[in-house]
């Protein structure tokens, strides 16, 4: 979604739906934290990461307790410069650590799925997208949107795994966190979660990726 002149994208918000953590995880130049943690990030910022927090469901009326995250410069997903490079290099290495067979038994403990990476880039989204109107039956009263003349209101444009747009509002629960329905990435709905996934620790990246991992040494300490 392109933005009018003058508009300008706030900062960007990197989550790891599926992945959680208690400490700060530093992973090439982004400090990963839970989405319990705010402290010392601007009341702007803050706002950002606790209504993308609400947005996570893992299936029906199940809210993802905690997530992991991590503050980026405004970026553009039209232009290949930037934190997206770094961004995606991350998300590849985390998936590489996760997915790699267990020494014990050979088997993969978790999916690539696991690592999945949504970025939220802050901005106004049309309501056609977030509030659709075209066929749709609302099965629980709604507020109106409060839109303005170009019809749209605040909200997110996103990228999962850098390959799904979507876009979101803090009242919706929309956040696509399942490969298999990416055909309905734009249309507002809540998109379930096909297959179950626990959510794991983030710090496990740190002692796996030492042993599995060089890469790693390229995007940063994992200490």
């Amino acid at each position: 979604m392109s933005l009018r002149p003058r508009e300008m994208p706030g900062r960007a918000i990197a989550v790891f739906p599926f992945l959680k953590t208690t400490d700060s995880i530093q992973l090439g130049s982004f400090a990963f934290r839970s989405t319990d943690d705010t402290s010392d990030l601007s009341a702007e910022d803050s706002t950002h990461v606790r209504e993308i927090a609400d947005m996570l469901f893992m299936k029906d009326d199940l809210r993802i307790r905690s997530a992991s995250y991590a503050i980026a410069p405004p970026v553009s997903f039209e232009e290949t410069d930037g934190s997206l490079p770094e961004l995606e290099n991350i998300q590849a290495v985390v998936a590489y650590c996760y997915s790699a067979p267990r020494h014990t038994f050979g088997d993969i403990l978790f999916h690539f799925e696991q690592a999945s990476l949504a970025i939220f880039s802050p901005q106004p989204v049309t309501t056609f997208l977030v509030r659709p109107d075209h066929h749709v039956v609302p099965v629980t009263e709604v507020p109106p949107l409060d839109a303005d003349q170009f019809h749209q209101v605040s909200g997110y444009e996103g990228r999962y795994n850098f390959s799904q747009p979507f876009c979101a509002r803090g009242s919706n629960r929309t956040v696509p966190l399942d490969a298999d329905n990416a055909k309905d990435h734009g249309t507002g709905a809540r998109i379930p979660v096909t297959s179950i996934l626990r959510a794991t620790d983030l710090s496990a990246v740190r002692r796996e990726c030492a042993v599995r991992c060089p890469p790693c040494r390229e995007i940063g300490p994992q200490t």
